[in-house]
Order: C-alpha cells, then sequence, then structure tokens
C-alpha cells in the first residue's frame, strides 16, 4: 500500500454518533486498507524433560526430498498411546483505550470465544474428519495423525476467565480507527510496545506454565516500525522461561517452567477485503493450530513458499497457519452471524513432503479436497 495514500486516507475524519457500548465519539481517521493479514511467533525454548509446561511428545521424521530427518514437538501424547490429553486454560481479555477516544474491549468476546468450536464441540464434515465431533484443535489432531475415530484426544479444558485488564495505548504508540466509512471500529498497535505489555503481563500474572494462557483482543491488529502502513499482524503464539511464573527471558538455562501462550484477536467481519474469510474466531483458530504442532515456537523443516501466503517469503517453520491465511470453512452455531469461520491448518505431512499423506484422507490440509489451492493437494515444492 502507497504510505502517502495511507496517510492521507488516516486523516479523513468521520462522524459517529455511536460505534458500539463502548464507543461514542465524534472523529476517528479512516482506513480504507488496513494492510496484509499475517502472524508472527515469539521467543523459542528447547524444554528439559524436568521442565514444568504443557504435555507434549516428539518424533522424528525424514523428509524424502532432502534425506534430512526432523525432530518435532507437538502438544499432547504420543497419537499411537491412544490417550486423551487435556490442557487446562485461561482467557485473559484485555481492553484497550486510545489517545484519540476509542475503546475496543476483548472481554465483549469472552462469551463468543468459550461457545465457540475452540472450546465446544461442532461436527466435522465427511470430507474434512469423517463426521468427527469435538473441538477444533482435537479434531485438527486426530486428523492430521489419522486417528479420526479412536480414543486419542488433545482438548483445551473449559477456560477460566480472568479479570479484564485494561491498558491505556499512548498517541505514539496506537490508534483506533474506522475501517471504511461505516465501520467496523479497529485498533492499530506499535508490534514492539503491543509485545512489551504482553510480556509484562505474563510476568505479573503469574500463570502457571502447565496451562495455555490466550489473551483475548477485539479487532486489535499490529504494525511494524512504528508504520502503520505495515499493518497488520492478527496474532501469534510463543514459548519462553517464566521469570518468577511469568514470562520472563528465553534464553534462561537449566531446567526452568517454560510458559506457551496465544495472542489472537476476535474479528469483526469485512476488515480484510481482499480474504473476506477473516472473521469471528478465523485468527485464534490459527494460533491454536500453530500451538498445537509447535508449542515452543522450535521446529523447522525444509524450506517452504506458497503463492497463497507470499508475505512469508521463504520460510523454514512448521507454522500450519501461515500457509493458509485468510482460507477457510464455515461450522454453524455463531449466534453473531449464523456460522464461525475457523481457518484450514497445514498438516505435518506437506511440510515434510511426505507421499501419499499419511494423514486422513490422505490430506495434506484440515479441509482437504475442500481446499481451493492445487498446492495443497500434494506436499510443499520448497522455494526454486
Amino acid at each position: 500500500m502507497d504510505r502517502s495514500l495511507f496517510k492521507k486516507i488516516l486523516a479523513l475524519p468521520i462522524a459517529i454518533a455511536t460505534l458500539s457500548a463502548t464507543v461514542a465519539i465524534a472523529a476517528l481517521p479512516v482506513i480504507n486498507d488496513i494492510g496484509t493479514p499475517r502472524f508472527t511467533r515469539q521467543g523459542g525454548v528447547v524444554p528439559y524433560v524436568t521442565s514444568r509446561t504443557v504435555p507434549y511428545f516428539s518424533f522424528a521424521q525424514t523428509d524424502p526430498t532432502n534425506n534430512t530427518t526432523y525432530n518435532l514437538l507437538m502438544v499432547g501424547a504420543d497419537p499411537r498411546a491412544g490417550t486423551t490429553t487435556t490442557v487446562p486454560t485461561e482467557i485473559i481479555p484485555i481492553k484497550f483505550n486510545f489517545a484519540n477516544g476509542a475503546t475496543l474491549d476483548g472481554s465483549d468476546r469472552n462469551s463468543a470465544l468459550t461457545i465457540s468450536p475452540i472450546f465446544q464441540n461442532s461436527t466435522f464434515s465427511a470430507a474434512m474428519a469423517a463426521g468427527d465431533i469435538g473441538q477444533y484443535g482435537d479434531v485438527y489432531m486426530r486428523a492430521q495423525f489419522n486417528q479420526i475415530g479412536s480414543s486419542y484426544h488433545v482438548k483445551l479444558g473449559q477456560p477460566t476467565i480472568f479479570s479484564t485488564v485494561v491498558i491505556n495505548v499512548p498517541k505514539n504508540h496506537g490508534f483506533g480507527a474506522i475501517v471504511g466509512q461505516t465501520g467496523p471500529l479497529v485498533g492499530l498497535i506499535d508490534y514492539v510496545w503491543f509485545s512489551a505489555q504482553l510480556q509484562n503481563l505474563l510476568s505479573q500474572l503469574q500463570i502457571d506454565a502447565a496451562t495455555l494462557p490466550i489473551f483475548l483482543t477485539d479487532n486489535i491488529f499490529l504494525y511494524f516500525g512504528n508504520d502503520p502502513a505495515t499493518c497488520c499482524v492478527l496474532g501469534y503464539h510463543g514459548a519462553g522461561h517464566p521469570t518468577g511464573l511469568g514470562f520472563g527471558s528465553v534464553h534462561s538455562n537449566g531446567n526452568a517452567p517454560v510458559q506457551t501462550f496465544v495472542w489472537g484477536s476476535y474479528m469483526t467481519p469485512g476488515i480484510f477485503l481482499d480474504a473476506p474469510a477473516i472473521a469471528d474466531i478465523q485468527g485464534l483458530t490459527h494460533e491454536v493450530a500453530e500451538w498445537l504442532d509447535d508449542p515452543f515456537t522450535i521446529n523447522v523443516v525444509q524450506p517452504w513458499l506458497t503463492p497463497t501466503a507470499p508475505q512469508y517469503g521463504c520460510s523454514v517453520l512448521l507454522e500450519v497457519g501461515d500457509p493458509v491465511v485468510g482460507i477457510g470453512f464455515a461450522l454453524p452455531g455463531n449466534p453473531d452471524g449464523g456460522n464461525w469461520n475457523p481457518e484450514d491448518a497445514v498438516f505435518w505431512p506437506w511440510f515434510l513432503r511426505e507421499s501419499p499423506s499419511s494423514a486422513f484422507g490422505g490430506h495434506y490440509t484440515f479441509m482437504g479436497p475442500g481446499n481451493p489451492f492445487p498446492g495443497f493437494q500434494m506436499p510443499a515444492t520448497g522455494c526454486s
């Protein structure tokens, strides 16, 4: 996006009587093109066997195209054991007050998140998962390891909801704005400043490292280098050694606890014009799937590149949501709009060039044949 155009758009005021129950202001900047959706990750820790952290298993897989064996760590027990793992979970809603008068409160989305397929059982299609019933992440893992119908499960416990954290955003670190002429309201925040607030919270809240905290925001997006034209990060997951029981340094030695976490925004439909499927829980499902397949943000694979996500370039990261940003499917039951909009997620056989795929149905992504791009009906092809 042209930065001069962005600044001109940003300067345009819009009169608003009432945007929501938490916003009633006279004017806000207008943005017609908010930016490119993307996700990142934070930290990176190799856990010790004695580290207190979420339950995990490891397995080694050789990529036949480069004859390299990769060791991967994922949440839960070894699927071959056929056991159920349930990870206790917290929702930590954050309310942001911006200097230009806008307010966006993550606690407004507490109820929607708790009744969504992230925590409640849904029925997945026959093509995706043979009609399997379960949470989004659980069914994703069962399909990925071809365990549909087995006793293997990886579940999120019904969440404990923390009190709302209120953060005031200085005007040089973020602002509220309107997308288009009629909304929705969004908050844009500098990536580094936002991440510092999140790390402080992880330290202050003293969260048990054996649980998963999910930081919940409402229509909050991040930009880089104090430049709003570099927007937008929709969420990330991370891991680090705690200070006390919080986040702390990612470079601690010994067998200190390892805290994993997820941040994601619940999103109003229509924010990303080129990606209309991005709505409600799509960013949060992206991060839950990536946390399941790479909780400690250390899993790497042979480099991959896909035209569906050019913003990532040539990547070596096992980030299962990145190749399919903005590609999703519908699940019924959303009281606000009829359907939930979870994101597709790539299976490890795609990254490790397994052919045929050992996942359910020989699929390379959760959506399987429902994914419209031919590059996900075969293994990754690399960066040449």
